[in-house]
């Protein structure tokens, strides 16, 4: 037999012994039904899960009314190491609600994309027909030096102020917010002096108002939860007294990262969701 007749021969008992194309390997063991239906989270052309890890967790209402059935509840994994700087998204998920609370979720990320010593938090948001309904109260820390994979986490109304049977008309936009704390530190107005205060105009999104001696101005962003304040400045006067606080107040600006309004007061808040100052209406 010509060696062209024997390599033929070889290659058709090979496929002979090849199994079938339509054999299949077991499909892996369904996971059970959560109290949410998960929905993927989008990858960018080129990634691979292999590698990833999750971080689990719980949302609650407390003694408020959950969402309805459907809603979708938005998490993301955040890098809130810097003050200065809005927090880096490392990783966002989804989920809709279908079952009574509490609702568990998690989310994947990937460990490559983690930094030493950087401060990582879970937010969370809940909403229907694109309008915000709930917010997480807080930014839970996880991962770092403690490895926290799991949180539970605590909902709030996204707008107290408007919440049903709330009579308070507080908005954080077009509102004089006279300042009243700073961190820990308690301000008060001496008699016939002008309060310290800041206005956020909807038009141009623009903030002015008067820090203890100059006054002040400079831009926002907002949401239904986040705030950030930007190019933040000031007339240059020198004052007598007030020079401290008024520095101080400057500074706690640029670590805003959120805000929360309780009847007539408002929260700033950095991104571990400490709060910097109160203001009341």
């Amino acid at each position: 037999m010509k060696p062209f007749s024997i390599l033929v021969l070889s290659m058709l008992l090979a496929a002979s012994a090849a199994p079938p194309a339509t054999a299949q390997t077991p499909g892996p063991t369904p996971i059970p039904e959560s109290r949410f239906e998960a929905v993927a989270t989008p990858m960018r052309p080129g990634e691979s899960p292999m590698g990833h890890k999750f971080i689990t967790g719980t949302v609650s209402y407390g003694a408020q009314p959950p969402p309805p059935i459907g809603a979708q509840l938005d998490l993301s994994l955040e890098d809130v190491s810097r003050a200065d700087a809005p927090a880096d998204v490392i990783s966002v998920g989804s989920v809709a609600s279908s079952n009574s609370p509490p609702h568990s979720f998690d989310i994947l990320y990937d460990p490559a994309v983690l930094k030493e010593n950087h401060r990582y938090v879970i937010r969370a948001e809940v909403v229907v027909d694109g309008v915000v309904l709930f917010v997480s109260e807080k930014s839970y820390p996880v991962l770092g030096t403690a490895n926290v994979t799991h949180v539970d986490m605590m909902m709030r109304r996204a707008n107290p102020a408007n919440a049903e049977g709330d009579p308070s008309t507080a908005q954080l936009e077009n509102t004089y917010w006279k300042l009243v704390n700073l961190g820990d530190e308690k301000v008060s107005t001496p008699t016939g002096a002008r309060e310290i205060h800041f206005v956020m105009q909807t038009e141009g999104h623009r903030v002015h108002g008067f820090s203890g001696c100059n006054g002040m101005m400079g831009n926002y962003t907002v949401n239904a939860t986040w705030l950030t304040f930007s190019q933040m400045g000031g007339t240059m006067m020198a004052c007598t007294n007030g020079m401290e606080l008024e520095q101080k107040f400057h500074l706690m600006f640029l670590r805003v990262a959120a805000w929360k309004i309780d009847g007539e007061t408002l929260q700033l808040l950095d991104s571990a969701g400490t709060v910097l100052a109160t203001f009341l209406k």
